[in-house]
């Protein structure tokens, strides 16, 4: 979907959502319900875990953390590729989510989860959520400490490392 695209986004990839607080954790470092609110909107922000180098992923977080002053970085959530398109709801038995390569000049490995047209109750909303967090690994967060090997935290700089 993008000139800076690598591909389409394959099945066998890993995809990163990455945490932040308050927009995505609360205040007990819980994900809050809304993680995954956008997939019905303008498409869920992911990253394309095989595709994407420390170095991309660095200047990510970096701009983020400094356009989002009072944000702090708490961590990811990792999915199968795999998972998130065989997601159905209800007995429509067919796929409730797409993911879609959208490469950024920056960032050549995001990607977006976006609802299809399929769900058509609201109580189809609640269901997919809850699918959606059991694919991502039921809210296990993984820490900046713990996400690759620490080496992105360690990356960013002194003034950005106190909101990790």
């Amino acid at each position: 979907m993008s000139v800076y695209s690598p591909g389409v986004v394959d099945s066998s990839e890993k995809l990163t959502r990455f945490l932040f607080s308050p927009l995505i954790v609360d205040k007990k470092g819980q994900v809050k319900p809304n993680a995954f609110a956008h997939v019905k909107t303008n498409g869920c922000s992911i990253q394309r875990e095989s595709l994407a180098e420390n170095q991309e992923m660095h200047a990510f977080l970096d701009g983020f953390l400094r356009k989002n002053t009072k944000a702090v970085w708490m961590g990811v959530l990792i999915a199968d590729c795999a998972k998130i398109r065989s997601i159905v709801i209800g007995n429509e038995k067919k796929r409730a989510l797409c993911v879609y390569d959208t490469a950024e000049q920056s960032n050549p490995a995001h990607a977006e989860i976006c609802q299809t047209e399929h769900l058509k109750f609201e109580a189809d909303e609640l269901e997919l959520r809850h699918a959606l967090f059991e694919a991502f690994g039921n809210k296990q967060i993984l820490p900046p400490s713990q996400y690759r090997e620490a080496e992105l935290m360690e990356m960013l700089p002194a003034e950005l490392m106190a909101r990790v």
